[in-house]
């Protein structure tokens, strides 16, 4: 990678730091402590079809990349999510048993929300039909690079909320391995930096995967808290709105 391509990715990242999905409602509330286990059980139940989809976004890129070592790495970051020589580790069941002993979910029961399904939906339609540039950058800086600064306060918030460490072991994992992932994926967009417009489509592609990330967030906020619309939700709106809805005796029983 030539220093200016790194350069352009380093722009990229800061610009990724700044996004407004890091001020959405529910990272705030996560942030401050603010949501019971029973709220983070209604989004992690809806993060959930998100998240056992999460190696078909990466066979889609796969699928399209046209160097056959960057799909050896690949299929390197395949075999770590799927849990390697032991299928039982596969990260997918790793969050299935913390629905399940975390968070006390009956997956059987769980059914995503229209923007639920929405936001799978576009996310494996934008790894499968993009550019390799695109699809590598989505899901490289747009997608694994936001891994461990989101799952950090995902784990703050958990904590505050009563779940104990020894259910939290998907996060870790996705905390300390996928800086390893991203990089394999910064290669493969890095490799098409001849391409004409090449940084223009990769921060298109980083953005939309943040603003698809960040419409889902707010969405499951409006869900969790009883807001009407997504598009207008806030923190405030949203605790006010539990205030009038939950005797306060309740709401601190629930938050035990």
């Amino acid at each position: 990678m030539t220093p200016g391509v790194r350069l352009e990715i380093d722009v990229l990242r800061t610009s990724i730091e700044q996004h407004a999905l890091w001020n959405t409602p529910l990272l705030r509330a996560c942030s401050a402590g603010l949501l019971s286990k029973h709220d983070f059980s209604q989004f992690f139940g809806q993060y959930y079809f998100y998240s056992k989809d999460f190696t078909r976004y990466l066979g889609a890129l796969l699928g399209s990349c046209d160097n056959d070592l960057y799909r050896a790495r690949l299929i390197e970051n395949l075999w770590d999510e799927s849990g390697g020589r032991d299928p039982s580790r596969r990260h997918a069941e790793m969050f299935r048993v913390f629905l399940r002993e975390g968070l006390h979910l009956k997956l059987e029961r769980l059914e995503p929300l229209p923007e639920t399904t929405l936001f799978v939906r576009r996310y494996l339609e934008f790894c499968s039909t993009s550019h390799p540039a695109a699809a590598s950058a989505f899901l490289a800086l747009g997608t694994e690079g936001i891994v461990a600064r989101m799952y950090g306060v995902f784990v703050k918030g958990l904590f505050r909320a009563g779940v104990g460490e020894q259910h939290l072991e998907f996060f870790r994992i996705h905390m300390a391995c996928d800086d390893s992932h991203s990089a394999t994926l910064e290669e493969i967009m890095a490799s098409y930096a001849s391409m004409p417009n090449w940084y223009a489509v990769c921060r298109d592609a980083v953005s939309h995967a943040l603003e698809l990330r960040k419409a889902f967030y707010e969405a499951v906020f409006a869900y969790i808290f009883g807001l009407p619309a997504a598009e207008h939700c806030d923190l405030k709106d949203g605790l006010a709105s539990r205030a009038r809805r939950v005797p306060l005796t309740n709401a601190s029983r629930d938050e035990g």
